[in-house]
């Protein structure tokens, strides 16, 4: 979804699938999803209770 999305708006991406536990865990989230763009923590599923680190 998130790469479809780009595209439509013509920005160019590389999208990875992390399952490495402990490499997700590095980032400070606990469950998935979460996303993470140039190494900062935009995303994580808030229903979960995972916070948030945006900024």
């Amino acid at each position: 979804m998130m790469k479809d999305t780009a595209v439509k708006f013509g920005v160019n991406v590389k999208v990875e699938k992390a399952i490495d536990h402990a490499e997700i865990a590095k980032f400070g989230i606990a469950s998935e999803p979460g996303i993470v763009t140039d190494g900062k923590i935009v995303h994580t599923d808030r229903r979960r209770k995972t916070p948030s680190r945006r900024g």
